[in-house]
């Protein structure tokens, strides 16, 4: 006779208060029981937060493997090597619907598939000392491109949110980062590391690693938050608050990291970009003014006792540097391996980073610039594969230098530290970075086809 009222859900903002409310009393009753478990718990529970944060926009199982790639060396080798499979299988799940939906963002997935097919079979390479050599210098190398291939076949619905979900979730790395090398030095320095003494210091000042492996992935993101902050500014397409904070935490990371291609790779990316910018004469000239006047400003700052960074002022003595020299001299190596056999190479890992030690009886050398990796370990077939794949993936992306968008500050830092030293090893931030340029070219084709 009557109808019985609606069920009302509740709402995403309802769920939201609940949880806060539900944390709230987890940590009042873990600051009883003393600080060691406040601060798990407290870690514990941010992390769950992120992720319903994230499962809500993205999904359940992508706000759960991406968060743990993210976590880097606070995860057991197991678990890493765990959530990097879940990474592969969600890519290939994917890439499949993509192919059932016809869309033709996953015959690039598919290619870079293909490249990491080809750096499996090198593993057999009878320079690779063994498979398990092999498969940690197949995901030094090829890992990264993956991130490229989950963002070509994201799900259509949330490749927007997922941009923005990205770019913030790096902005929380980077302050996490910030905070465990300035407040918790003891917990930085107890994570095991591959690299030396030569890399974690710059002129006997320690350099920042945070919860990544080393100095040159915290450069990596720091110079990625600047240049987006950067663009975000010109464009105003970025909310203020978020372009201050990812300005400030970008310069601290670099700054704290002491990595040259860091300022470098901003400097050119800010240059590139005033280059690049569809804008009338007028407002061109103001943007050039203000970059000189901020230029001249730091210069200036360099110059007196009040700020003084070795790292930025030895750039004008690059000649005499003795890490500049030891740079050429992997060059040298590298292309006198590449002679040695230039079709094939040597094999996965036989240009990974601190994986020296390992092929002691074989041939390996730490190529410092990227192309020169792949030659090394791939030989020519695998560059050429692995150009012919980022060429299918990104043939039609127009637009990714668009200002104001993660991509154009994701190329332009993969870019400038491709060049510097191995950007694929970079990770997780080299994953990221490559899934925001996926996202751009997977967006870019929805625009095109709902405007068709």
């Amino acid at each position: 006779m009557f109808a019985s009222p609606p069920i009302r859900r509740p709402s995403v903002d309802s769920l939201q208060l609940v949880a806060a409310a539900a944390a709230a009393l987890l940590l009042g009753a873990a600051v009883t029981a003393g600080p060691g478990k406040a601060a798990a718990i407290l870690g514990a529970v941010a992390l769950s937060a992120l992720c319903f944060w994230l499962a809500v926009r993205i999904g359940v199982l992508l706000a759960l493997v991406l968060p743990a790639s993210l976590a880097g060396l606070l995860l057991p080798y197991s678990a890493s090597v765990a959530v990097q499979a879940a990474i592969v299988l969600v890519v290939a799940v994917s890439m499949v619907r993509s192919f059932a939906r016809a869309e033709p963002t996953a015959w690039g997935a598919l290619a870079l598939l293909a490249v990491v097919g080809f750096w499996v079979l090198l593993t057999l390479n009878q320079n690779v000392p063994s498979m398990s050599v092999g498969l940690l210098g197949l995901r030094k190398t090829t890992f990264f491109l993956l991130g490229l291939a989950l963002g070509l076949v994201w799900p259509g619905g949330s490749a927007r949110t997922a941009e923005k979900a990205l770019v913030r979730m790096l902005l929380v790395a980077a302050v996490a980062t910030i905070a465990v090398h300035l407040l918790l030095p003891d917990l930085e320095a107890s994570f095991e590391r591959g690299a030396s003494i030569y890399t974690e210091e710059f002129a006997g000042q320690a350099r920042v690693s945070g919860f990544f492996s080393g100095p040159f992935h915290v450069s990596l993101l720091g110079s990625f938050l600047v240049l987006w902050a950067w663009h975000g500014y010109l464009s105003k397409a970025q909310r203020g608050w978020l372009m201050v904070a990812s300005l400030l935490a970008g310069l601290l990371l670099v700054d704290l990291a002491a990595v040259r291609t860091g300022y470098v790779t901003i400097g050119f990316g800010v240059a590139l970009t005033l280059l690049f910018r569809p804008s009338t004469r007028a407002s061109r000239l103001r943007v050039v003014a203000m970059t000189g006047a901020v230029a001249a400003t730091v210069v200036l700052l360099l110059s007196t006792s009040l700020v003084h960074d070795q790292a930025l002022s030895s750039l004008g003595h690059l000649s005499g540097d003795s890490r500049v020299a030891s740079r050429f001299q992997t060059v040298t190596e590298s292309e006198q391996l590449i002679r040695e056999s230039p079709l094939t190479g040597w094999g996965a890992g036989s240009a990974g980073s601190a994986l020296g030690s390992q092929f002691l009886l074989g041939r390996h050398v730490t190529s410092h610039d990227m192309a020169l990796g792949f030659l090394v370990e791939g030989g020519v077939i695998g560059l050429a594969l692995v150009a012919l794949a980022l060429f299918v993936a990104l043939r039609r992306a127009r637009g990714l230098l668009a200002l104001g968008h993660p991509a154009a500050a994701a190329a332009f830092a993969l870019i400038g530290f491709g060049i510097a030293g191995d950007v694929s090893e970079a990770l997780p931030v080299s994953f990221f970075l490559m899934a925001l340029l996926g996202l751009r070219a997977r967006t870019l084709r929805l625009e095109l086809s709902d405007s068709a």
